[in-house]
């Protein structure tokens, strides 16, 4: 690969990368809202105890629990996806990792020449 196909790669990454926020948005603010707006409105807690913001508190541990498991592999998964991992180490030729490829033609973790010499 060369230096243009690396800046190339890495620029075609952080773009599909810019929207992946926003299907959490639409995940975790639905699970906060029983944890304020039941405060607010006055539920009758003698009727329901506090089982809506237990439930929507065990909601959001459980789904932040899966995250946590989950994003790291489905990130690795588009390095690989976008060839910028380093076929020494594996390590992602992104941030200063990536800088420092782009500039030297190196992996800047492990060394090893991840672009052709000009």
């Amino acid at each position: 690969m060369t230096r243009n196909e690396l800046v190339e790669r890495q620029q075609a990454f952080h773009r599909a990368a810019r929207g992946r926020m926003t299907p959490f948005l639409f995940v975790f603010i639905p699970m906060l809202a029983p944890l304020t707006v039941d405060s607010f409105r006055g539920v009758d807690v003698d009727r329901w105890g506090f089982w809506p913001e237990v439930a929507a508190f065990a909601a959001l541990v459980a789904a932040l629990a899966t995250a946590t498991i989950f994003v790291p592999r489905l990130e690795e998964r588009r390095v690989r996806k976008f060839g910028l991992a380093c076929p020494a180490c594996g390590e992602a030729l992104l941030g200063t990792t990536g800088e420092i490829a782009a500039v030297t033609g190196r992996c800047g973790n492990c060394g090893h020449r991840v672009v052709e010499p000009d």
